[in-house]
């Protein structure tokens, strides 16, 4: 009876040893979507035991085997659960608290009632709902002091972002923003003579070749973050005094594999032309002039039994064509094709995008053709030890674009614009050649050209092949301090092509213009967090 007795209290102790055990938990916080919530707080509840999740959403604490874990993170509501069932947890969206986190500088997640400065956020939603050929112009509207300015209106033309007007008139950056994606500034850019004089010829000057955060696909982009003010851009130093676009680009999503198709179509004409006369003819003080553009010539109808020389030296009767201007113009179309795969396992996640952009002008030849390749991955290497790099291909290429130069005798604006309104559109276009291959002028004096002289023969042309991408490495070697280095660079080659053919008015011995721009962004942010409870 004693050793029974003996017996029954060794194993009591053993059992009270076993219930005074601890277990190492395991786990990861996701969204409703499935996406991992990184950076949120794990508590075991009652106490001041807690650990932090790691930028992927993973965490690992020990507790009492009966434990019970809280969970937080900013924007979603908290939840409590046993340790046993934390393996993966779920948290709730808090809706009130969704729109007041945003990503300020260097990528650092803030609550918005928390910051000292301004901030204005874009979701993935607003900025493809219609989609641009050029991110900025997402910008337009949605923005309170953001103004928003098409420099030319051309097809792959050129957007300018000022926040808060204009702050110098000596900024070589034109009062523009700096750009970050993903933590790494790029550049942006339009490389026009005044701000390039070494690099590109004047005589390319004329041409809207665009600005380089036309590149960015906007179909790649979670979000946009405007931040306005000397302090919310004081990490960028003075690349930001005009203030920081911060772009956040899609990841995937753990657990679950996506494939995403977005397609668009758009088409353009002009929205207003000039309202034109059609009751005089051609010609200056009444009389009827073929060597001029003025419409103060005779008036039409009192001369029809008249005829006169046109620009081909034909004898006509006068007659107007009230839509010569508008029959000149044609339909363009945007056409936007997005092809994404999104998929990833329990360590890593990945999304690989492809972005086709097509768009034809209102003008004949006039083309722009841009791809768009892109890949976002991260992976976790141990539980101390993140990794995620971005990496983007863009090429584009733009044919044709038109002269904007106003002293430019090949600038089609003014051609077409000022046309008589006794032209024939139609007979310009079959007859702006002779049977020797030189010119037939709209003026017979050899001083205006015939548009589609200009078209067909004074061509433009520009190829970009672009690289930009980083790697951001993430070390925890304890639960309240993460190192990380984030490195990247951006790397651009521009061609720039400029013929007017021999025999153009204002230019009758004809020239060429070549650029090569050549650019390079090299950036490493090396930054260490701490973030402990202390009470």
């Amino acid at each position: 009876m004693r050793k029974i007795a003996s017996l029954l209290a060794v194993l009591l102790l053993f059992c009270g040893v076993a219930l005074a055990q601890t277990r190492t938990v395991k786990g990861i916080v996701r969204d409703p979507n499935g996406s991992p919530v990184p950076f949120a707080t794990i508590t075991e509840a009652g106490t001041s035991n807690a650990t932090k999740a790691d930028a992927d959403g993973s965490f690992t604490i020990s507790v009492p085997t009966n434990a019970r874990l809280t969970i937080s993170a900013s924007g979603f509501t908290t939840q409590t659960v046993s340790a046993g069932d934390a393996a993966t947890v779920t948290l709730a969206v808090n809706q009130q608290q969704l729109q007041e986190v945003v990503v300020t500088a260097l990528g650092i997640t803030r609550a918005e009632r928390s910051l000292g400065y301004t901030t204005s956020q874009l979701k993935s939603a607003e900025i493809t709902k219609a989609r641009e050929t050029n991110v900025v112009n997402s910008l337009a509207g949605k923005v309170s002091g953001v103004r928003i300015t098409s420099q030319s209106g051309t097809l792959g033309g050129s957007s300018k972002i000022i926040i808060r007007g204009q702050s110098s008139f000596a900024d070589a950056a034109g009062g523009q923003p700096i750009f970050v994606i993903d933590g790494l500034p790029v550049d942006n850019q339009s490389q026009q003579l005044a701000t390039a004089p070494s690099a590109v010829p004047q005589g390319t000057a004329g041409v809207d070749f665009g600005n380089r955060a036309g590149d960015i696909n906007a179909d790649d982009v979670e979000s946009i973050t405007v931040l306005k003010g000397a302090a919310a851009t004081a990490l960028y130093g003075a690349r930001a005094k005009n203030g920081a676009i911060i772009i956040t680009t899609k990841k995937g999503k753990r657990g679950s594999n996506v494939v995403r198709f977005n397609s668009s179509v758009r088409f353009d004409t002009p929205l207003r032309l000039p309202d034109y006369q059609n009751e005089y003819a051609q010609g200056q003080y009444g009389a009827y002039a073929v060597n001029s553009t003025n419409g103060w010539g005779p008036k039409i109808s009192a001369v029809q039994d008249l005829k006169f020389p046109n620009f081909l030296n034909q004898q006509v009767t006068l007659q107007a064509y009230p839509d010569n201007v508008k029959d000149f113009y044609k339909v363009g179309h945007t056409y936007i094709n997005s092809l994404a795969f999104e998929g990833g396992g329990e360590s890593g996640d990945f999304r690989l995008g492809y972005t086709n952009t097509y768009q034809d002008g209102i003008v004949e030849k006039e083309s722009l053709m841009r791809n768009n390749l892109s890949l976002n991955a991260g992976r976790t290497i141990s539980q101390k030890i993140n990794v995620r790099t971005s990496i983007n291909y863009v090429n584009t290429v733009g044919k044709n674009r038109p002269i904007q130069s106003s002293n430019n005798s090949s600038s089609l604006t003014q051609i077409v614009n000022f046309m008589p309104r006794t032209v024939d559109v139609d007979a310009l276009k079959a007859n702006y050649i002779d049977s020797t291959g030189a010119q037939i002028n709209l003026v017979p004096n050899k001083t205006g050209n015939n548009p589609y002289w200009v078209i067909y023969n004074n061509t433009s042309e520009n190829r970009v092949d672009r690289v930009y991408g980083n790697v951001v490495l993430s070390y925890k070697p304890f639960n309240w301090l993460t190192i990380s280095d984030n490195i990247g660079a951006d790397f651009y080659n521009e061609f720039r092509k400029l013929v007017v053919r021999p025999g153009t008015a204002g230019a009758l011995q004809g020239n060429f213009f070549q650029a090569n721009i050549f650019s390079r962004i090299l950036n490493n942010d090396f930054m260490a967090t701490a973030e402990k409870q202390i009470n």
